[in-house]
Order: C-alpha cells, then structure tokens, then sequence
C-alpha cells in the first residue's frame, strides 16, 4: 500500500428528508400541515482506503452501509463533509442494473461495459472471457427477459469484474447464485486482490469478510466503530446481534460495554478484554443451573453512559434487573433480584470470561500466574481457590500488549460469599472470575420482594505497580499481623492465616444468635468499620431484621487476638441462644476442651446436619483444635455474669468439611433478655500455637 490514500471520507454526514404519506409529499410546497421530517443514514463518517487494500464494510440493515457505497460510487452526494476517490470505480450495488429486458445478453454486455465505462474494443477483448465466466454461452444470444435471476446475476457479476477497475465496491453479491458461483467469485475477487485492485466490500457473510478484508469497519445506527484487527470488529458487532429491545451499547471515558440479552461484552480503547462469553449471571435451583441468557429482556432505560436492563426468569419466579453505569472511568455493574413469591436457590453466580492474554491473577496479598489451557482440559479447574473471601482481586495482561490491566471490586450484604479464579475448557480459552453467593441447604433463601445481589466493579488501570500496592494495601484494610500468623476481619467474619494458607474455612470465626426460632449470622449483617489503628479494630454490623446492632471490637494482646462483641438494642429483645465459632480446615484432627477430649473422625457422606462431638456441656473457659501440619488454634472465653458459655467441637455437613470448635450459650429456663441499651455478649481470645 502507498502512502496516498485512494479513498477519503472526511466527516461525511448524509440526511435524507422523509415526508409522512404521499399526500404531504405532493402537497409539501403548499401544505405545511405535513412537515417533512429527516432521517440521518450516517454521521460524521471518517476513514481513508489505500491502493491495493481490501476494506470491509459490516453492520445490520438500515445501519447506513448502502448510502455509503452510493456515496463512494458517485451514486449521491454527502449532506455534509467530503468524499475523494482517485481512481475508476466499478459498482456492484445491484448485479444487472442496466440491462435492457429486450436486448440479448451479447448486447446487454456490451451496453453494461460501457456503463461501466470501457469502450467497444475493450469489451470485445474481454467479451470470450465474460461469457466464459458467466457460464450462459448457450442462451448468450437470447434476450435477458427470458434469464432466471440466477442467471443475470451471473452476467451482471461477469462484466463487473472483467471492467478492470481501480476500485472494485462489492455489495453483497457473494450470498447469491448457486455455491458453484460464489466459489468462483470468491476466486476472481481474490484475484483482483491480487492485482492490487482496492476492494470495498459489503457482505453480512462475516466469515468472508474476515477472510477476505485487510480492515473492517462496522456502521451502527450511521456512527462508525473501528478495531484493531477485522476479527476484533466482528465480534464486536457479534455481540450487538439479536431483538434490539434487548441490546444497549454504552460508551464513556474509553470504556464500551455490550448489554446483549444477559450477556455483557467489555471493551477499554476499541478493544475487547471479555472473552466470547462475556459476562454472565447464573442461579442454580432445584438441582439446575438457570443462565441470564436463557431469559426474556428489555433494556428500559438507556442513556451513552448508562442502563437499565429487567429479565423475567422462565422457570423461576425471578427478574433479574442489571443496572449498568459507566463512570470516574469504570463500570458499575449491580445486580437486584425481584422475587413475585419465596423462592429457594442454591448459588447465584456473576462469572466474568476474560480474554487468555491475561496471564496473572493478584487477589488478595498473593499473586500469580494462570496455567497454561492445554487440548487436554475438558472442564473448567479452580486457579484460585475462595478461602481468603478477597472482596477486590485484579487480572494482569501479557507484557507488550498494550492493553490495561482490569480491577475487580466485589461488594454485597449476601452471607456465604466469595470470589474464585478459574480457568475455563480448552474450547472456550479463558479466565474466568466468579462472585458466588451460596446459601444454606436449611435457610430459605429468598422471600418475596426485591434483593440486592451484589455490585461488580470493573476499572481498567495502566500502572500495574500502583494497583497492586492499592490492592494489598486495602487488603490489610481489617487485617493484624501477628507475626507468626495473620488474622483479618471481613464483613462479620474472622479469618486466620499461618504462612501462605488459611486454616478457617467457610464463614471463618462468627458470631451466631437464636431470635424467634431464626438463626441470625454475623456476616448477614450490614458491616463497616468504624476505627482501626495499628493494634485494633471496632466493626459495627447492623441488623436488617431485628433491633439491634453488634458491635466487634478487636485488639491485638500478648496471647493472641482479644475479641469483644457487644449489642446495642433500640428496643427489648429476646434471644434463645448466642455462640461463638470458629470453622477450621478438615486436616484439624483433634480437640480438647476444659473437660475432655477427642478426634474429629470422619465426615458421613450421608450427613446433612453439623454433628456435636463431645458429651459434656458444663460451662466452660477453653476449646482447642489441633493438627499434625497446622498451629493449633485455642479458643479462650471471659466469665461474664449474665452470660455461661459452655465449649463444644463439631463436624459440618459433608458438603462444607469444615471442623467447627464452638462458645455457645443457651437459655436452659427463660430467654436472654436485652433491655435498650448496649450489652457485652462474648469476650475471649483467639490464640495459635
């Protein structure tokens, strides 16, 4: 290609005037009752074609590209901006335009060459070739009224390319005729690429336009989009095909997302960082995973920057409503459930693919590489497993690329959640971030009404260095370094760390009460921290049942982490039973408490229920589980005066294979009965050895 351009569309816009009935047409220079009305095919249109280059034009009818080839074919003139071509241009806008129905197909060849401006001698050079092409060497003599369409297509196509143009324009000729005659198109037009003939073509035949074109541009609603690569911008236009009550594109400070029909493509400068599959919502129920692309949509609100999309559930009593915003530079993704009725689910799934140039993960304080995705991998594996409950995690590109690395901020009231890497099948190729909240088999997960499920948010950063400081350093947001081991508290739950590995599981160390027959967890609470320093933490979670707040105070001491949890009630409450748990890894082996001692053993495959292991409850001081390969962690509780704690150890269900070392206290004869005020409910220390 040389450095002139052979084509330049400068600013190009193009409004055809559209009147309402063919009465106001007539009547528009007497009436004014019916004024005319404008219609804008394209809109500040902008690119430049070189000589010798193939430059591909794709989009969905009515998107402007036939206005746009008559522009460049001299068909039309823009409304505003200009069009240079240099060079003869042969149009294939309408194959067989021209032909006289009368006339024979000799004549009509020599009548369209010369509309297609070549003199008789040169038509007589090429007429054998022509006729060749076309295949009508039998019928060449007979008038074209008696042609079958198949036919004057091919007769149309053959003068065309045997023209010898500078600039071919092709508009969607290869998806007629027989498959033997586009083959054979394909062929010439790839010889005439070959010649170094500039080729502008049209086709919703994405596959040939890929093959075929050095550039593509798409034209959505008369704006241009451009990528980097023609592959890049077919997917991109892939994404917005479907009902257009369901498709919304938003665009603000390099950001560009596709809301397609439950499925969510993210871009960041014109290119594509979501892997085919986007972003995806997934709710499992009744044993069966339920997609938000297998959900009817309709984007209700719309705006450049924003929307608002509802889809009704076919099988469960659910609408999903996604509210999207792109702003500051990042995109808010929050997701609400509309229940018309109960509904128990098991797990509600965001699961983001992104594309495999993405080579590292940060979550957390640990960082790493993904695997490689080998032929070999025929379902998804876990990278980074969910014990650390990370609320922001981070993915890194491949050097060189030139593409922003992507922050991921995870926020929700759920209970039971967590985020996990993974990467996916060989077939799809991706990395895959899930945020999944996942309830308990015993608690009916969803009452009638509208939820907040959780908000994602997705920020692209530039400097890798200064997000993973940011990263880590909010990580120890909540966090005590206790020398030999780590503690950090999270939405009302504690988790504790030795080296590089967790030994809580699940819900970590939580506190639990019993009010009107209905456990009431910690971590469902509306948690924020409220005062940290070097040494402590005060937390404060606030019911969005009952009366009452739980405030958590945490302070490093010379044993271990000194935990307080005290009540502030607004108004008299009762409470059957409070505890205080601490779920360890499955390794924990053995536990002792104040009076006796025994092993964990085995967890029944047939177990639903958290099974109690010891056989005295006399109120107690100290509970301990311990482990050849982990510190043994001990549990030690304060004497209060209204409050007798007695120590237990437990196996969860077989489905959480958690060892559970428990402080509970339980009303024997009446309720614990809080007045309004504030109440200290559990005091002790958490220790490793």
């Amino acid at each position: 290609m040389t450095d002139s351009p052979i084509i330049e569309v400068r600013q190009v816009t193009k409004i055809y005037r559209r009147f309402t009935g063919i009465r106001g047409f007539f009547l528009k220079n007497r009436l004014r009752e019916n004024l005319p009305t404008t219609h804008l095919a394209l809109d500040s249109i902008s690119f430049s074609v070189f000589k010798g280059e193939s430059f591909g034009i794709i989009g969905a009818n009515g998107s402007g590209k036939s206005t746009l080839l008559r522009l460049l074919a001299g068909i039309t003139v823009p409304t505003a901006g200009e069009v240079i071509v240099r060079g003869r241009v042969v149009p294939l806008l309408e194959l067989g335009a021209g032909f006289h129905p009368l006339l024979t197909g000799r004549e009509n060849i020599f009548l369209n060459a010369q509309i297609l401006g070549m003199n008789r001698s040169q038509t007589e050079a090429v007429f054998d070739q022509i006729v060749a092409f076309s295949g009508l060497e039998e019928c060449i003599d007979n008038p074209v009224v008696t042609y079958s369409s198949g036919m004057y297509v091919r007769l149309g196509f053959a003068v065309a390319v045997h023209a010898n143009p500078d600039i071919f324009i092709v508009d969607e000729v290869l998806a007629v005729g027989d498959e033997e005659f586009q083959r054979k198109c394909a062929r010439r037009i790839g010889e005439l690429k070959e010649q170094r003939k500039t080729i502008i073509f049209v086709s919703h035949d994405l596959g040939m336009v890929n093959n075929l074109c050095d550039r593509v541009i798409l034209l959505a609603h008369g704006k241009m989009v451009a990528r980097r690569t023609p592959r890049e911008t077919i997917e991109y236009y892939l994404r917005q095909i479907g009902h257009s009550k369901g498709i919304h594109t938003c665009c603000k400070d390099k950001i560009e997302t596709v809301f397609n029909h439950g499925r969510l493509a993210i871009f960041a400068d014109g290119r594509e960082l979501t892997a085919p599959d986007g972003a995806t919502l997934s709710v499992r129920a009744m044993e069966q995973e339920h997609s938000s692309t297998g959900t009817e949509w309709h984007v209700t609100t719309k705006s450049d920057a924003a929307c608002v999309a509802e889809g009704a559930m076919f099988r469960l009593p659910i609408v999903q409503k996604w509210q999207l915003e792109i702003e500051g530079g990042r995109l808010v993704w929050r997701i609400l459930f509309e229940c018309s009725q109960d509904v128990v689910v098991q797990t509600i799934k965001a699961v983001i693919h992104l594309r495999s140039f993405y080579e590292r993960w940060i979550y957390g304080d640990h960082e790493g590489l993904f695997p490689k995705i080998s032929p070999e991998d025929s379902t998804w594996s876990t990278v980074v497993s969910p014990e650390e409950s990370s609320d922001e995690t981070a993915a890194l590109p491949v050097e060189n690329e030139g593409l922003p690395a992507l922050r991921f901020q995870m926020k929700t009231n759920q209970p039971y959640w967590h985020v996990l890497w993974c990467n996916s099948d060989y077939a799809a190729g991706s990395r895959v971030l899930v945020s999944q909240v996942r309830f308990p088999e015993s608690q009916f997960s969803l009452t009638k009404g509208e939820h907040e499920i959780m908000t994602v948010v997705i920020q692209p950063e530039g400097d890798i260095s200064l997000l993973r400081s940011s990263l880590r350093q909010r990580w120890y947001r909540g966090g005590f370094d206790l020398g030999r081991f780590r503690a950090r508290f999270q939405r009302g739950s504690l988790r504790l760390f030795s080296s590089e590995q967790e030994l809580t599981k699940e819900a970590g160390a939580y506190f639990t009460m019993l009010i009107q027959g209905l456990w009431h967890d910690s971590p469902q609470l509306k948690w924020d921290i409220t005062c940290q320093s070097e040494n402590s933490i005060e937390a404060t979670g606030e019911s969005r049942r009952f009366p009452l707040k739980l405030v958590w105070t945490m302070s490093l001491v010379p044993d271990g982490l000194h935990c307080k949890i005290r009540a502030q009630v607004s108004r008299p409450l009762e409470i059957d039973e409070v505890n205080f748990s601490i779920c360890l890894r499955p390794e924990y082996g053995n536990w002792n408490t104040d009076f006796e001692t025994g092993a964990f053993g085995d967890f029944h495959t047939d177990s639903t229920q958290w099974r109690h292991l010891n056989r005295l409850y006399e109120p107690g001081s100290l509970i301990r589980a311990s482990s050849e390969g982990y510190p043994t962690v001990t549990l030690r509780v304060y004497a209060l005066e209204h409050m007798r704690y007695c120590m237990t150890a437990l196996n969860t269900d077989y489905r959480l294979q958690a060892r559970v070392i428990q402080a509970f206290c339980a009303s024997t004869v009446s309720k614990i009965r809080l007045e309004v005020g504030e109440h200290i409910l559990f005091e002790g220390v958490i220790s490793l050895g």
